[in-house]
Protein backbone atom coordinates (compact mmCIF):
# COMPACT_ATOMS: atom_id res chain seq x y z
CA UNK A 1 0.00 0.00 0.00
CA UNK A 2 3.11 2.67 0.22
CA UNK A 3 3.64 2.86 -3.39
CA UNK A 4 -0.29 3.57 -3.74
CA UNK A 5 0.43 6.52 -1.04
CA UNK A 6 3.67 7.49 -3.31
CA UNK A 7 1.67 7.19 -6.42
CA UNK A 8 -1.28 9.79 -5.03
CA UNK A 9 1.18 11.79 -3.79
CA UNK A 10 3.06 12.24 -7.11
CA UNK A 11 -0.41 12.83 -8.42
CA UNK A 12 -0.85 15.75 -6.05
CA UNK A 13 2.44 17.20 -6.60
CA UNK A 14 1.65 17.22 -10.13
CA UNK A 15 -1.59 18.91 -10.02
CA UNK A 16 -0.20 21.80 -7.85
CA UNK A 17 2.74 22.16 -9.90
CA UNK A 18 -0.09 22.76 -13.56
CA UNK A 19 -2.87 24.21 -11.82
CA UNK A 20 -1.73 25.82 -8.21
CA UNK A 21 -3.24 25.09 -5.13
CA UNK A 22 -6.81 25.98 -3.64
CA UNK A 23 -7.62 29.10 -3.65
CA UNK A 24 -6.26 30.46 0.07
CA UNK A 25 -7.08 33.81 2.02
CA UNK A 26 -4.08 33.47 4.23
CA UNK A 27 -0.87 33.97 4.09
CA UNK A 28 1.71 31.76 1.77
CA UNK A 29 5.66 31.13 3.44
CA UNK A 30 7.21 29.96 0.24
CA UNK A 31 9.09 26.70 1.89
CA UNK A 32 10.50 22.65 0.42
CA UNK A 33 6.07 21.85 -0.09
CA UNK A 34 5.58 24.83 -2.79
CA UNK A 35 9.00 25.46 -4.43
CA UNK A 36 10.11 23.73 -7.34
CA UNK A 37 13.35 23.95 -9.44
CA UNK A 38 14.25 22.55 -12.58
CA UNK A 39 17.19 23.22 -15.29
CA UNK A 40 15.96 26.28 -17.64
CA UNK A 41 16.01 26.20 -21.29
CA UNK A 42 20.09 27.75 -20.61
CA UNK A 43 20.63 25.03 -18.07
CA UNK A 44 19.61 22.65 -20.68
CA UNK A 45 22.49 24.04 -22.96
CA UNK A 46 24.77 24.33 -20.23
CA UNK A 47 24.76 20.53 -19.04
CA UNK A 48 24.85 19.60 -22.48
CA UNK A 49 28.44 21.19 -22.99
CA UNK A 50 29.54 20.03 -19.67
CA UNK A 51 28.04 16.29 -20.95
CA UNK A 52 30.17 17.12 -24.56
CA UNK A 53 33.50 18.21 -22.54
CA UNK A 54 33.63 14.73 -20.15
CA UNK A 55 32.97 13.02 -22.76
CA UNK A 56 35.82 14.34 -24.93
CA UNK A 57 38.23 14.40 -21.91
CA UNK A 58 37.22 10.87 -21.35
CA UNK A 59 37.51 9.88 -24.92
CA UNK A 60 40.80 11.59 -25.37
CA UNK A 61 42.05 10.92 -21.93
CA UNK A 62 42.71 14.61 -21.54
CA UNK A 63 42.96 15.32 -17.75
CA UNK A 64 42.28 19.16 -18.03
CA UNK A 65 39.33 18.52 -20.08
CA UNK A 66 37.73 16.22 -17.11
CA UNK A 67 38.65 18.81 -14.83
CA UNK A 68 37.11 21.47 -16.37
CA UNK A 69 34.19 19.42 -16.93
CA UNK A 70 33.33 18.52 -13.74
CA UNK A 71 34.41 21.69 -12.65
CA UNK A 72 31.65 23.05 -14.39
CA UNK A 73 29.35 20.58 -13.22
CA UNK A 74 29.69 20.65 -9.88
CA UNK A 75 29.33 24.53 -9.85
CA UNK A 76 25.98 24.37 -11.89
CA UNK A 77 24.87 21.99 -9.19
CA UNK A 78 25.60 24.01 -6.68
CA UNK A 79 23.06 26.56 -8.12
CA UNK A 80 20.48 24.74 -7.14
CA UNK A 81 20.46 25.19 -3.39
CA UNK A 82 20.95 29.17 -4.65
CA UNK A 83 17.50 29.16 -6.35
CA UNK A 84 16.08 27.24 -4.05
CA UNK A 85 17.13 29.66 -1.55
CA UNK A 86 16.22 32.61 -3.19
CA UNK A 87 12.27 32.03 -2.33
CA UNK A 88 12.90 29.56 0.70
CA UNK A 89 11.08 31.56 3.87
CA UNK A 90 9.60 34.62 1.53
CA UNK A 91 6.06 35.37 3.41
CA UNK A 92 3.38 36.57 0.45
CA UNK A 93 -0.40 37.30 1.44
CA UNK A 94 -3.36 38.96 -0.18
CA UNK A 95 -3.65 42.54 -0.43
CA UNK A 96 -6.72 44.73 -2.38
CA UNK A 97 -8.45 44.78 -5.78
CA UNK A 98 -9.75 47.94 -6.68
CA UNK A 99 -13.23 47.77 -8.77
CA UNK A 100 -12.96 48.71 -12.44
CA UNK A 101 -15.08 48.53 -15.70
CA UNK A 102 -15.17 46.48 -18.40
CA UNK A 103 -11.82 46.31 -20.78
CA UNK A 104 -9.70 47.68 -17.89
CA UNK A 105 -7.50 45.89 -16.26
CA UNK A 106 -7.24 44.73 -12.55
CA UNK A 107 -4.79 44.80 -10.41
CA UNK A 108 -4.95 42.12 -7.56
CA UNK A 109 -2.02 43.52 -4.92
CA UNK A 110 0.18 41.13 -2.99
CA UNK A 111 2.32 41.70 -0.53
CA UNK A 112 5.65 40.25 -0.20
CA UNK A 113 7.74 40.50 3.34
CA UNK A 114 11.38 38.88 3.41
CA UNK A 115 13.08 38.06 6.97
CA UNK A 116 15.89 36.02 6.08
CA UNK A 117 18.12 38.71 6.22
CA UNK A 118 19.17 38.84 2.34
CA UNK A 119 17.70 40.67 -0.95
CA UNK A 120 15.74 39.18 -2.93
CA UNK A 121 15.00 39.50 -6.52
CA UNK A 122 12.09 37.93 -8.07
CA UNK A 123 9.62 37.41 -11.22
CA UNK A 124 6.01 37.85 -10.60
CA UNK A 125 3.72 35.89 -13.43
CA UNK A 126 0.44 35.66 -14.17
CA UNK A 127 -0.03 34.14 -17.98
CA UNK A 128 2.42 35.56 -20.35
CA UNK A 129 2.97 39.31 -18.19
CA UNK A 130 5.10 39.23 -15.76
CA UNK A 131 7.75 42.05 -13.96
CA UNK A 132 10.57 42.03 -11.54
CA UNK A 133 10.46 42.82 -8.25
CA UNK A 134 13.13 43.66 -5.69
CA UNK A 135 12.45 43.27 -2.06
CA UNK A 136 15.34 44.55 0.73
CA UNK A 137 16.94 42.83 3.31
CA UNK A 138 14.28 42.75 6.07
CA UNK A 139 11.64 44.23 4.01
CA UNK A 140 7.86 44.74 2.94
CA UNK A 141 6.99 44.81 -0.53
CA UNK A 142 3.29 45.61 -1.94
CA UNK A 143 3.50 44.54 -5.62
CA UNK A 144 0.97 43.26 -8.16
CA UNK A 145 -0.13 40.95 -10.88
CA UNK A 146 -2.87 41.84 -13.20
CA UNK A 147 -5.75 40.18 -15.82
CA UNK A 148 -7.99 41.81 -18.02
CA UNK A 149 -11.53 42.39 -17.01
CA UNK A 150 -13.14 41.26 -20.28
CA UNK A 151 -17.42 40.77 -18.64
CA UNK A 152 -19.49 42.42 -15.68
CA UNK A 153 -19.65 40.52 -12.20
CA UNK A 154 -17.48 39.52 -10.17
CA UNK A 155 -13.52 38.53 -11.15
CA UNK A 156 -11.57 35.92 -8.94
CA UNK A 157 -8.05 35.72 -9.09
CA UNK A 158 -6.76 33.71 -11.34
CA UNK A 159 -3.14 31.27 -10.36
CA UNK A 160 0.18 33.04 -10.43
CA UNK A 161 3.71 32.26 -10.27
CA UNK A 162 6.33 33.60 -8.39
CA UNK A 163 10.29 32.65 -10.19
CA UNK A 164 13.31 33.29 -9.90
CA UNK A 165 16.89 32.38 -12.14
CA UNK A 166 19.21 33.38 -9.44
CA UNK A 167 22.24 33.32 -9.74
CA UNK A 168 23.14 32.09 -13.07
CA UNK A 169 20.14 31.71 -14.83
CA UNK A 170 20.64 27.75 -15.34
CA UNK A 171 17.86 26.84 -12.99
CA UNK A 172 13.98 28.24 -12.65
CA UNK A 173 12.88 28.30 -9.35
CA UNK A 174 9.14 28.73 -8.88
CA UNK A 175 5.94 28.36 -7.02
CA UNK A 176 2.52 28.90 -8.10
CA UNK A 177 0.01 29.97 -5.85
CA UNK A 178 -3.57 31.58 -5.90
CA UNK A 179 -5.67 33.83 -3.36
CA UNK A 180 -9.06 34.02 -2.96
CA UNK A 181 -9.10 37.45 -3.83
CA UNK A 182 -12.15 38.66 -5.92
CA UNK A 183 -13.17 42.06 -7.44
CA UNK A 184 -16.53 43.55 -9.00
CA UNK A 185 -16.67 44.61 -13.01
CA UNK A 186 -18.64 47.73 -13.94
CA UNK A 187 -20.37 47.46 -17.04
CA UNK A 188 -18.28 49.43 -20.12
CA UNK A 189 -19.68 52.78 -19.96
CA UNK A 190 -21.85 53.81 -23.16
CA UNK A 191 -23.16 57.05 -24.28
CA UNK A 192 -26.72 56.68 -24.40
CA UNK A 193 -28.29 57.21 -28.20
CA UNK A 194 -30.81 60.24 -28.34
CA UNK A 195 -34.07 59.87 -27.64
CA UNK A 196 -36.11 57.93 -30.42
CA UNK A 197 -39.04 59.83 -31.78
CA UNK A 198 -42.23 57.55 -30.86
CA UNK A 199 -45.83 58.11 -32.69
CA UNK A 200 -47.66 60.73 -30.35
CA UNK A 201 -51.42 61.98 -31.64
CA UNK A 202 -52.51 65.28 -31.93
CA UNK A 203 -55.61 64.33 -30.83
CA UNK A 204 -55.08 61.51 -28.18
CA UNK A 205 -51.98 62.64 -26.29
CA UNK A 206 -50.27 60.29 -24.13
CA UNK A 207 -50.55 60.17 -20.20
CA UNK A 208 -48.46 58.75 -17.42
CA UNK A 209 -51.72 55.83 -16.82
CA UNK A 210 -51.32 56.80 -13.02
CA UNK A 211 -47.70 55.07 -12.60
CA UNK A 212 -45.23 56.70 -11.00
CA UNK A 213 -41.62 55.91 -9.34
CA UNK A 214 -41.78 53.85 -6.25
CA UNK A 215 -41.10 56.10 -3.15
CA UNK A 216 -42.69 59.02 -4.80
CA UNK A 217 -46.67 60.31 -4.25
CA UNK A 218 -48.48 61.97 -6.58
CA UNK A 219 -48.91 65.33 -6.77
CA UNK A 220 -49.63 67.95 -8.94
CA UNK A 221 -47.44 69.51 -11.49
CA UNK A 222 -45.54 72.36 -10.06
CA UNK A 223 -43.40 73.35 -13.31
CA UNK A 224 -41.47 71.48 -16.69
CA UNK A 225 -37.96 70.98 -16.90
CA UNK A 226 -36.10 69.87 -20.43
CA UNK A 227 -36.08 66.35 -20.29
CA UNK A 228 -32.26 64.31 -19.51
CA UNK A 229 -30.81 61.79 -21.43
CA UNK A 230 -31.89 58.48 -19.31
CA UNK A 231 -34.30 59.90 -17.30
CA UNK A 232 -37.92 57.63 -17.60
CA UNK A 233 -39.97 58.76 -20.28
CA UNK A 234 -42.65 58.68 -17.78
CA UNK A 235 -42.10 62.14 -16.64
CA UNK A 236 -41.83 63.42 -19.96
CA UNK A 237 -45.14 65.88 -20.75
CA UNK A 238 -46.55 64.71 -24.20
CA UNK A 239 -49.02 67.28 -24.41
CA UNK A 240 -45.97 69.76 -25.28
CA UNK A 241 -44.21 67.21 -27.39
CA UNK A 242 -47.30 67.33 -28.86
CA UNK A 243 -47.58 70.98 -29.76
CA UNK A 244 -43.69 71.76 -30.62
CA UNK A 245 -41.87 68.66 -30.67
CA UNK A 246 -40.09 69.86 -26.89
CA UNK A 247 -38.82 67.12 -24.81
CA UNK A 248 -39.66 68.28 -20.98
CA UNK A 249 -40.44 66.49 -18.14
CA UNK A 250 -42.92 67.10 -15.34
CA UNK A 251 -41.44 68.32 -11.27
CA UNK A 252 -43.66 67.67 -8.63
CA UNK A 253 -44.38 69.59 -5.67
CA UNK A 254 -42.00 68.78 -3.17
CA UNK A 255 -40.09 66.85 -5.11
CA UNK A 256 -36.16 68.73 -5.67
CA UNK A 257 -35.54 69.44 -9.31
CA UNK A 258 -32.23 68.55 -9.27
CA UNK A 259 -32.68 65.04 -8.95
CA UNK A 260 -32.66 62.48 -11.40
CA UNK A 261 -34.29 59.16 -11.70
CA UNK A 262 -32.40 56.50 -13.93
CA UNK A 263 -34.46 53.27 -14.71
CA UNK A 264 -33.50 49.99 -17.32
CA UNK A 265 -36.86 50.30 -18.31
CA UNK A 266 -35.72 53.38 -20.01
CA UNK A 267 -33.71 51.29 -22.51
CA UNK A 268 -35.92 48.30 -22.39
CA UNK A 269 -35.91 48.03 -26.56
CA UNK A 270 -31.87 47.46 -26.01
CA UNK A 271 -29.72 44.73 -25.27
CA UNK A 272 -29.32 43.74 -21.60
CA UNK A 273 -25.39 44.39 -21.67
CA UNK A 274 -26.10 47.48 -23.72
CA UNK A 275 -28.72 49.08 -21.78
CA UNK A 276 -26.39 49.01 -18.37
CA UNK A 277 -23.74 50.39 -20.62
CA UNK A 278 -26.03 53.24 -20.92
CA UNK A 279 -27.05 53.77 -17.39
CA UNK A 280 -23.38 53.47 -16.12
CA UNK A 281 -22.52 56.49 -18.31
CA UNK A 282 -25.65 58.35 -17.06
CA UNK A 283 -24.64 57.44 -13.42
CA UNK A 284 -21.00 58.45 -14.14
CA UNK A 285 -22.35 61.77 -15.74
CA UNK A 286 -24.72 62.70 -12.79
CA UNK A 287 -21.88 62.02 -10.40
CA UNK A 288 -19.62 64.64 -12.48
CA UNK A 289 -22.45 67.12 -11.91
CA UNK A 290 -22.74 66.54 -8.49
CA UNK A 291 -26.59 65.93 -8.73
CA UNK A 292 -28.52 63.50 -6.23
CA UNK A 293 -29.98 60.34 -8.80
CA UNK A 294 -31.53 56.86 -8.20
CA UNK A 295 -31.72 54.16 -9.56
CA UNK A 296 -34.70 51.46 -10.42
CA UNK A 297 -33.75 48.10 -11.76
CA UNK A 298 -36.78 46.14 -12.00
CA UNK A 299 -37.82 45.23 -7.90
CA UNK A 300 -34.82 47.05 -6.84
CA UNK A 301 -35.06 50.48 -6.10
CA UNK A 302 -31.41 53.01 -5.06
CA UNK A 303 -33.03 56.32 -3.36
CA UNK A 304 -31.01 59.78 -4.61
CA UNK A 305 -28.09 60.74 -3.23
CA UNK A 306 -24.79 61.81 -4.68
CA UNK A 307 -21.21 60.89 -3.74
CA UNK A 308 -18.62 58.22 -4.19
CA UNK A 309 -20.16 55.38 -2.19
CA UNK A 310 -23.58 55.93 -3.39
CA UNK A 311 -21.97 55.72 -6.96
CA UNK A 312 -20.18 52.79 -6.72
CA UNK A 313 -23.44 51.07 -4.91
CA UNK A 314 -25.28 52.03 -8.37
CA UNK A 315 -22.33 50.87 -10.29
CA UNK A 316 -22.64 47.47 -8.05
CA UNK A 317 -26.22 47.20 -8.63
CA UNK A 318 -25.42 47.08 -12.30
CA UNK A 319 -22.38 45.11 -12.85
CA UNK A 320 -24.35 42.11 -10.86
CA UNK A 321 -27.94 42.53 -12.20
CA UNK A 322 -29.32 39.36 -13.43
CA UNK A 323 -26.24 37.28 -12.31
CA UNK A 324 -27.77 36.06 -9.21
Amino acid sequence: MVWIKNLLRLFKIGRIILDGPSPSSQRYILGHRNIFVLPSGMGVIFFLCVFIIIFIGLNYQNNMALLFGFLLGSTGFITVIYAFLQLHGLAIEPGGAPDVFVGEVVHFEIVMEESAGREREVEIWCGDKGHRVVIESGGRVTSFYEVRARKRGWVRAPKFEIRSLYPLGIFRAWSILRFSQKCVVYPAPKPPPPFVDKEVEADEVREDRGEVLQGLEESTIEHLEEHLDGESYRRIYWRVYARDGRLVKKVFKGESSAVRWFSLETFKEYPLEDALGFLCYLIKKAQEDLCEYGLILDGEVIYPSCGELHMRRCLRSLALYGLG
